[in-house]
C-alpha cells in the first residue's frame, strides 16, 4: 500500500512539472511576434500534455501500472480538437478501442504519435473551420497485438509529400 501511495505521488508530481513546462513554453511563446515560430511552441506544448494525462490518470487510478486507454484516447482527441479549433468546432469524431489497459512505457508513446496523428489532421486535413471527422480504432491483432488505425476525411495529403525523409518533427517523429 505504501509503494502504492509513493508511485501516485511521483506521477502527480510528474504531472505537475509537465504542466510547469508547458506554461514555460506558453510565457516564453508570448514574446514571439512570428506566427511560424509560436507555433512550434504550441505544437511542443500539445505534446507534453499527452504526457502530462496519462500520469494524471495513473495519479488517479487505482492500479498505478496501467492505464485504460479507450479513456485516455476520448480525453486526448477531445483536448486537441479544442486547443486548435476552439469550444464551437465542427468536428466529430468516432473512437472504437476496446477496453484495453497499457503500462505506461506503452502508453506514452502511443500517445505521441496519435498526438502528430490527430494534430495533423486537424492542421491540415481539416483546414480552418471545415466540418470533419476523425476516427481513431485500436483493434485486438492477436494476444497482446493490436492495430491502430487513425483517419480523417479532409483534404488529403499534398503531393510530394516524403514521410521517410520529411523536415517535419512530426512526421519523423511519427515515421521512426
Amino acid at each position: 500500500v505504501e509503494k502504492e501511495v509513493l508511485l501516485k505521488e511521483i506521477h502527480h508530481r510528474v504531472k505537475n512539472n509537465l504542466q510547469i513546462i508547458t506554461s514555460l513554453l506558453s510565457l516564453q511563446s508570448s514574446f514571439i511576434e512570428d506566427d511560424t515560430t509560436k507555433a512550434l511552441f504550441r505544437y511542443s506544448q500539445y505534446r507534453i500534455n499527452s504526457m502530462a494525462m496519462i500520469h494524471e490518470m495513473l495519479y488517479k487510478t487505482e492500479d498505478v501500472s496501467k492505464i485504460s486507454y479507450n479513456e485516455y484516447v476520448q480525453m486526448l482527441v477531445s483536448s486537441l480538437i479544442v486547443s486548435m479549433k476552439g469550444t464551437a468546432n465542427n468536428v466529430e469524431t468516432e473512437v472504437n478501442v476496446p477496453e484495453i489497459h497499457l503500462n505506461i512505457d506503452t502508453a506514452i508513446p502511443l500517445g505521441l504519435l496519435m498526438n502528430e496523428i490527430v494534430t495533423n489532421s486537424l492542421k491540415y486535413g481539416l483546414k480552418d473551420d471545415s466540418a470533419g471527422l476523425i476516427k481513431i480504432e485500436i483493434a485486438n491483432v492477436r494476444h497482446n497485438e493490436y492495430k491502430m488505425t487513425i483517419s480523417d476525411n479532409g483534404t488529403g495529403f499534398a503531393k510530394g509529400i516524403n514521410f521517410r525523409n520529411s523536415n517535419s518533427l512530426g512526421l519523423m517523429l511519427i515515421h521512426r
